[in-house]
């Protein structure tokens, strides 16, 4: 495999068709999407993707390139910006997540569940890896040959990664790290 790169053209305001030939001469394997929950879901359960989201989506089929799928981040909608250990929460996370898959699962092999937990908010590795195995059964009832990444943690948090691998344990197929520990650009 090749390693892949991260944009965030599905946010930032950057034209994707502009930026999907440059990837493609790049000879990165993927891109790596954010699919921010708050920007699909702006009234509760009412989901649709951004005019943005879909061009996006569009060049990654035109272009033929290969992407990771983020759900990440939360929806204040449901108390949290990141990440809330409430009932309530996990369910609208999951219809989000249900959303989501079916919307790109034409176009996308890989999903990557929340991103650096473990820095984000005061929930933990336990509740991480409940979220995760609820992920991994919702896309694989979407689409079977989907793998799921997990982990997505930063500053190489040991702990929270022992417990993630040992309680999400055959519910994922890649295991994401993300050792960097800086808050800005080095520019």
């Amino acid at each position: 495999e090749r390693i892949g790169m991260n944009n965030h053209m599905t946010w930032m305001d950057r034209p994707p068709q502009m930026l999907m030939p440059l990837l493609v001469n790049s000879g990165f394997g993927y891109d790596r999407a954010s699919g921010r929950w708050a920007d699909i879901e702006t009234s509760k359960r009412v989901f649709a993707l951004t005019d943005l989201q879909k061009r996006t989506y569009d060049g990654y089929k035109e272009y033929g390139i290969p992407f990771i799928q983020i759900l990440g981040e939360g929806n204040t909608l449901y108390g949290a910006r990141f990440y809330l250990d409430d009932a309530d929460f996990e369910d609208a996370y999951i219809r989000y997540v249900e959303y989501l898959v079916n919307e790109v699962k034409d176009c996308c092999d890989y999903y990557e569940i929340m991103n650096e937990v473990n820095t984000k908010t005061g929930v933990d590795a336990y509740w991480y890896a409940k979220m995760v195995r609820r992920c991994y059964e919702t896309i694989k009832k979407i689409d079977p040959d989907a793998k799921i990444i997990a982990g997505v943690s930063s500053h190489v948090d040991v702990a929270f990664d022992e417990i993630v691998c040992r309680e999400a344990k055959g519910y994922f197929d890649v295991y994401s790290i993300h050792p960097y520990i800086f808050y800005a650009s080095p520019e």
